[in-house]
């Protein structure tokens, strides 16, 4: 059986196990001191990322925050002694979020890792984008927007602000 802890700013809501899945706990929804429901203890539900990162969306207080599962789960078990600020998948695999797979990195120890351990050519960095999803971020993009900017199409798609750039510019 996994190891569960509470997800960090997040506890008495939500805890994540060592095998990389959040749990929403159960708890009692009230509402102007008023018992609303009683809501049961489920398994979160995922995002991918086009990257292949997985994500959840948490709540608390009425406000919704999505969630790289790797970090979270890094966050609850791994210690992090020398403050590195990045989270490594050791398989490669960003879908992989067990505590097994998933080390404390810094940047250069990150990017060191994809090319000698993944044989990435960091010369060669190819945006695995498929064109469906390029075409939806053609669609959905609008320059200037402050609703349909870079910055919203780059979260609502789960890409990086410059990818989005890049496909709107014809890349």
């Amino acid at each position: 059986m996994a190891n569960r802890k509470p997800v960090k700013g997040y506890e008495g809501y939500y805890e994540v196990s060592d095998d990389g899945f959040v749990y929403s706990l159960a708890r009692v929804v009230y509402k102007d001191c008023k018992k609303l429901y009683t809501k049961p203890e489920k398994v979160m539900s995922e995002e991918t990322t086009a990257g292949g990162y997985k994500r959840v969306t948490l709540c608390k207080n009425g406000k919704a925050k999505k969630i790289f599962l790797h970090r979270v789960v890094a966050e609850a078990f791994l210690e992090n002694k020398e403050n590195k600020p990045q989270v490594n998948h050791i398989d490669g695999m960003p879908s992989n979020n067990s505590i097994k797979n998933i080390e404390w990195c810094t940047t250069f120890e990150n990017k060191r890792h994809s090319i000698e351990i993944l044989g990435f050519d960091p010369r060669k960095q190819i945006t695995r984008i498929p064109d469906d999803l390029r075409q939806k971020i053609k669609d959905f993009y609008v320059y200037g927007s402050s609703q349909k900017g870079c910055v919203k199409t780059a979260e609502r798609f789960g890409v990086g602000k410059q990818t989005v750039l890049n496909i709107v510019k014809g890349g």
